[in-house]
């Protein structure tokens, strides 16, 4: 029986189960960010950022701190970095590498949904003619981000780190035909 993985929409194929990619083919990944400290601010400074090969991350900011910082009206682009771009492109990486399985179901007669549909994605109101085809949503790089609500707005930000550095995979991956839906 395949089991739950920490993130929301895979699974694990239990004992077949690959081990998770790494951020980087060498292991971590250290790449320069520009922080912001306001969400609509064109100002930033850029920093470096270290993705381990565990997906933990480092940056020069103390993140806990920062975290009380936003819960009291600040804001920090890298704490959005951190709890939710890195963890999205971790899922979407998995994912694409086939490495976890989406979350599938049968809804009803030739109709497949995802488990973890985001609420302002079109998957959560249609189904899927096959299991193929929604596992091929679960894969759209456009749809990972939405789940893991980037900028909080379900829509992943011009300015968001993730977008910018993988805007060529955004650009290259998404899916030409939505053949297969069903309303």
């Amino acid at each position: 029986m395949a089991e739950k993985s920490q993130w929301s929409s895979m699974t694990s194929a239990g004992p077949l189960a690959l081990t998770p990619l790494s951020p980087s083919p060498r292991g971590a990944l250290q790449t320069t960010v520009g922080c912001r400290t306001a969400r609509t601010s064109e100002v930033s400074r850029d920093h470096l950022v270290t993705i381990q090969p565990d997906w933990s991350r480092s940056t020069p900011h103390d993140i806990g701190l920062e975290r009380v910082a936003m819960a009291t009206g600040g804001y920090l682009s890298c704490v959005d970095l951190v709890d939710h771009e890195v963890p999205a492109l971790r899922e979407l990486l998995q994912l694409r590498a086939r490495r976890v399985v989406p979350e599938i179901t049968r809804a009803a007669a030739r109709l497949w949904r995802l488990g973890d549909a985001s609420p302002d994605c079109r998957c959560r109101s249609l189904g899927f003619g096959t299991a193929a085809d929604v596992a091929e949503h679960a894969r759209d790089p456009f749809r990972v981000p939405r789940v893991h609500w980037i900028d909080g707005t379900g829509e992943q930000p011009e300015s968001s780190p993730l977008r910018r550095g993988e805007a060529s995979l955004y650009d290259s991956a998404h899916p030409a035909r939505l053949s297969g839906h069903v309303e």
